[in-house]
């Protein structure tokens, strides 16, 4: 429980470390500049160096029930891309659903690190202490949700517009839950793979698992779109990916998928208005055919 919870904070640590190796780089902050997402929005170095760099831990000895010391040695991922710094980080600016993935992975390390601190403060405490097998508990529960994140982490770099390896996916994701059964990314990632390997009805627990838990998890109404989609339910798939335009309103796959989800429900006027706004955002491709079908008038942007 104490290594687990020691490594969490290290990796964060580590990952820290690594934010102030790479700004210190010209290639870094002037890619990190120029070639942000398109919508311009901030980028977050922290998600970049959780996607470019992998951990390995160490763990001494612990002595007296004391968390044991950890070594944490941080390296170029082999993965997503090979080549040098800059091609590493052109690949990812060109994936910003990717770098949000990273993004909240960092913040629910963050999440439950703060939780792990508090209970171990309050145990320690020289004052009135709460149960100690509540504390216990916490403590445990606190550190099995680190070690589920580091499983989830593990297998991130597969993914690309799609996971590379969904049986993989599969079978890391049911891991990473029986550590914590409340990780919404890994309930999306669970149901993203499932739907991949043609199993929609259980991909669809998984995604509505995952929004229940994090109501504003726009990846997880978009996936969940797309699998009301397989399942023929296009008017249920156009609400998901409605929550998904309002909850990520800059990410042009989902106003591309809503387009879709007009089109079937042939409301060619919403479906012009989503492919439009999709080719605003850099995705032309439903746009494009549209005009050409003669479904949507031609627009200059």
């Amino acid at each position: 429980m104490a290594e687990a919870a020691a490594f969490g904070a290290a990796r964060i640590s580590a990952m820290r470390g690594a934010v102030r190796a790479l700004a210190a780089r010209p290639d870094f902050v002037y890619l990190a500049g120029q070639e942000g997402p398109e919508a311009g929005a901030p980028l977050d170095p922290l998600s970049l160096a959780y996607a470019l760099t992998e951990t390995s831990p160490s763990a001494e000895s612990a002595l007296n029930g004391l968390p044991p010391r950890m070594r944490v040695t941080v390296a170029l991922a082999s993965r997503p891309a090979s080549g040098s710094l800059g091609e590493r980080i052109l690949f990812l600016l060109k994936k910003p659903q990717v770098l949000e993935l990273y993004t909240l992975a960092a913040q629910r390390d963050e999440e439950c690190l703060a939780d792990y601190d508090a209970a171990a403060e309050a145990a320690m405490s020289p004052g009135e202490r709460p149960d100690a097998h509540v504390l216990e508990n916490k403590l445990l529960t606190t550190a099995r949700r680190l070690k589920a994140q580091q499983v989830y982490l593990d297998v991130l770099p597969l993914l690309d517009n799609a996971w590379k390896n969904p049986e993989r996916v599969q079978d890391s994701m049911l891991k990473a839950l029986a550590l914590d059964s409340e990780n919404p990314l890994a309930l999306s990632a669970l149901g993203e793979a499932r739907l991949q390997l043609d199993r929609p009805l259980e991909a669809l627990e998984c995604l509505s698992r995952a929004i229940r838990i994090k109501p504003d998890f726009s990846r997880a109404y978009h996936s969940r779109g797309i699998t009301y989609l397989r399942l023929q339910l296009p008017a249920m798939a156009g609400s998901d990916f409605g929550e998904a335009v309002r909850l990520s309103p800059d990410n042009p796959d989902y106003w591309r998928d809503s387009a879709t989800a007009w089109l079937i429900q042939e409301d060619l006027p919403a479906m012009c208005r989503a492919f439009a706004q999709a080719c605003r955002l850099g995705d032309c491709s439903g746009y494009e055919w549209a005009v050409e079908k003669n479904k949507c008038q031609k627009e200059d942007f």
